[in-house]
């Protein structure tokens, strides 16, 4: 008490706070300014903490002025941490390989990072203040209206959603949704991350053209197809084996594959896909004959020749094995071979009639010529 205010302000020339309290001061002293306010940082015994100062005239017509020091430091870490967290989210927003974009209540842009620059090929400044339908693909804006109804209710979704860029080209992607709300509770809009599945849709569709146009080549081959998991049981057959067997699809699916085969073959046909299992020899590599039942109870002879496919981690998941029809090929064969067994027989028995025919013209000739001889002495 009893102390000057103003030379401790001087005192401390080198503390721009102090000097900048003293310009304050002083102006309200002289009634140049109304109050003066100023926040400054104070060093404690536990750390550094922060204070406002508050200064006002006394009164009209009364000299001096009342000064109030208020601790404000959990209020400036307060600050300090939300500005910390302001910009650790501003960063991985900016940095994001997603598009983040906010909306307003009417859909109109009013953020977009930079990778929605590179997504839609539109600057920030173009995409600022422009409503959400400019990057939109037409055909999706039923979609979109719907689910911004649900946004005003407060839903969060996430679904795919085809956009335009700039130079027209159609863009796919996945948009994660949430609604915003003002202060007061009411809806202010929403904010989407959108994340570019345009080459994962692509090949989505290349790979359903390629199976597309593999299933029409198995299902158009004049081998029987099959594919069957390592328990034996069939996952697939192709229409030519379907046919080769006189069954449908439905009764071969799902069933066991030695179940159709001849009993004579239902142990080799094991054992071949268990030894296929262990040696994993590419296809065609080995075949083994294969005798199965028809449905119309006959038997249709086979080659089959099985490799191993396997499954996402590289183990052996199953097999699949081409089976080529040999029962007319079987029949064939036993007639080739009936033939030449009749061949051989005509062969043997040419053979005998000339062995007979050979001493039995020796043997006539000769009593030709002795009837001969003996009627000449006679």
């Amino acid at each position: 008490l009893g102390s000057n205010y103003l030379e401790a302000c001087r005192a401390a020339a080198h503390n721009p706070h102090a000097s900048a309290s003293l310009e304050g001061l002083q102006a309200v002293l002289s009634g140049k300014a109304a109050s003066f306010s100023l926040e400054y940082p104070g060093v404690e015994a536990d750390g550094r903490r922060w204070f406002v100062l508050q200064a006002t005239p006394l009164g009209k017509g009364m000299a001096g002025a009342v000064i109030s020091h208020r601790d404000i430091t959990e209020r400036v870490h307060a600050i300090t941490e939300l500005k910390e967290s302001e910009e650790r989210f501003r960063i991985i927003v900016e940095t994001a390989q997603e598009a983040v974009m906010m909306i307003d209540a009417a859909a109109d842009i009013i953020y977009a990072n930079p990778r929605s620059e590179t997504l839609f090929g539109y600057s920030t400044a173009e995409l600022l203040n422009q409503p959400l339908t400019l990057l939109l693909d037409p055909e999706d804006l039923p979609l979109l209206l719907q689910k911004f109804k649900r946004r005003r209710l407060g839903y969060s979704d996430q679904y795919e959603l085809r956009f335009r860029h700039k130079d027209g080209q159609r863009i796919w992607t996945m948009l994660n949704a949430s609604a915003l709300r003002a202060p007061d509770g009411t809806f202010a809009g929403s904010i989407g991350m959108i994340t570019d599945i345009s080459d994962r849709v692509r090949t989505e569709a290349r790979l359903r053209r390629n199976e597309a146009r593999y299933r029409s080549l198995v299902e158009s081959m004049h081998e029987g197809l099959i594919m069957v998991r390592r328990g034996g049981v069939i996952t697939y057959a192709n229409d030519r084996f379907c046919a080769m067997l006189g069954r449908k699809k439905a009764e071969l699916t799902g069933k066991a594959l030695a179940r159709f085969a001849d009993e004579g073959s239902r142990k080799r046909l094991g054992q071949m896909f268990s030894a296929r299992s262990a040696t994993g020899e590419t296809p065609g590599a080995w075949q083994e004959e294969i005798l199965w039942e028809h449905a119309g109870g006959r038997h249709i002879y086979s080659l089959v020749s099985p490799s191993v496919y396997a499954d996402e981690e590289g183990k052996a998941a199953g097999f699949f094995a081409v089976v080529t029809d040999t029962t007319e090929r079987k029949g064939l064969e036993s007639q080739l071979l009936h033939s030449q067994k009749l061949e051989a027989i005509g062969q043997l028995a040419a053979g005998i009639a000339h062995e007979i025919n050979t001493p039995a013209q020796y043997v006539g000739n000769n009593t030709q010529f002795i009837k001969g001889a003996f009627e000449d002495l006679l």
